[in-house]
Order: C-alpha cells, then structure tokens, then sequence
C-alpha cells in the first residue's frame, strides 16, 4: 500500500524493494554470582550450544548502587562469571 501511494504521489516510474530475514538465536537466562551479587545473564544458543552471553543491564544497574560502584565495573564482574558459566558449560559437553 504504501509503495503505490509512492508512485502515485512522487515522479518516480519504480521503487526498489527487498525483503530481509533474520536469523535469531535461542535465548534463556541464566543466574552467576558476582562480589556485587546475583546477575541474569542472558545466553543465547545456537544448535543446543551456547554462543553469545550478556548481562541484563538492569541487573548491573542495581548492583552499581547497591555497592557504590560504576556499572561498568559490575558488568566486567558479571562478563567474567558469565565466560566461567560458559566454559562449565563445554567441560559438561565434552
């Protein structure tokens, strides 16, 4: 609809268009602790194995003021549980 309201209302005698997939992968959560407390980690899993992880950036948020520090250090504490999760994660596999 809208690219024939484009024809009809500019000089333009054609449009181009594409079409976009995404690929997406499985995500589900996960808890570590940290010297600033419990973080939900985000994982994200392709074929059954774990790929990406990332800290919920509210988590770290609450976990900087609860303990006077700057979010950034929290998320480096959250990341670095996150990568132990990952490698118990591929012992458990072998």
């Amino acid at each position: 609809a809208l690219a024939k309201q484009m024809l009809q209302l500019t000089g333009s005698f054609g449009l181009r268009m594409r079409s976009w997939d995404r690929m997406v992968l499985h995500r589900h959560h996960v808890k570590v602790i940290t010297p600033f407390g419990q973080m939900r980690i985000k994982v994200g899993s392709m074929d059954g194995r774990p790929v990406v992880t990332k800290c919920e950036y509210a988590d770290a948020e609450a976990g900087a003021e609860q303990h006077g520090v700057p979010v950034r250090q929290v998320l480096a504490a959250a990341n670095a549980a996150a990568q132990r999760w990952l490698a118990e994660q591929e012992g458990l596999d072998a």
